[in-house]
């Protein structure tokens, strides 16, 4: 486990977290695609209890009865989503170093016709 920060584009909402470098992920469910306005988005999954709010709070909606996403009130930026098992996906890009991250899979990209290109951590 690593301790990484990450913040809103506008600074309002900072965060702490342990972070599991092997939980990174790429989805291309519809809920996450519909939510963020991504065709991919890049994640890290890790139990609600490893992120600690630093400063603001995240504002969050429920896009359906499985997740709810959670964004800064005053820029927008998406920060993570919220599981019913109690799990947090944090969307690598809110990360200080997301490059410290990686990616390890692809899930729910059945909608794709082709292999995704982007290149994935070893």
């Amino acid at each position: 486990m690593t301790m990484l920060q990450g913040q809103c584009a506008c600074g309002d909402v900072r965060y702490q977290a342990e972070v599991d470098h092997g939980r990174r992920r790429y989805c291309g469910c519809s809920l996450c695609r519909l939510a963020l306005g991504e065709a991919v988005v890049v994640g890290v999954d890790l139990p609600a209890a490893a992120v600690h709010w630093r400063e603001g709070d995240a504002v969050f909606y429920g896009a359906a009865s499985q997740v709810r996403h959670g964004f800064c009130a005053n820029c927008g930026s998406a920060l993570c989503t919220v599981r019913q098992d109690g799990m947090v996906s944090l969307e690598v890009s809110t990360l200080d170093e997301s490059a410290a991250i990686g990616v390890r899979s692809h899930i729910h990209a059945t909608y794709r016709t082709e292999p995704a290109s982007w290149p994935m951590a070893q």
